[in-house]
């Protein structure tokens, strides 16, 4: 199962992102992710929006160039989930105006 760290902008471990299957990260068009949260000593507005949607299960668009991949989904109907990737697997990511900061392919996804 593919993961994804996800870090804040102090690049604290907050999350993760993890994608149903065992294929590579970019393998298909359309996979199901999951959010999983760790827990925070602290409040943030990220930590807020991973604890109240971990365990939930989302579609998610995956979309593969030259240089990296995105994932994406609507976590609300207004709100939207983007991670970019680039080919080595570190990047990105963010949840609308909620915030967002790096991430990282675990293990090669």
């Amino acid at each position: 199962m593919p993961t994804i760290v996800l870090r804040d902008h102090e690049n604290r471990d907050q999350g993760f992102l993890l994608v149903a299957g065992s294929e590579a990260v970019f393998a298909m068009d359309t996979r199901d992710v999951v959010l999983m949260a760790l827990p925070s000593p602290t409040t943030s507005p990220i930590a807020t929006f991973l604890q109240r949607f971990k365990h939930v299960e989302f579609k998610a668009d995956f979309t593969i160039g030259d240089s990296g991949g995105r994932i994406s989904f609507a976590v609300t109907p207004e709100l939207s989930f983007l991670a970019s990737l680039d080919a080595s697997g570190i990047g990105s990511w963010s949840a609308g105006t909620i915030g967002g900061g790096s991430c990282r392919l675990l293990n090669g996804g």
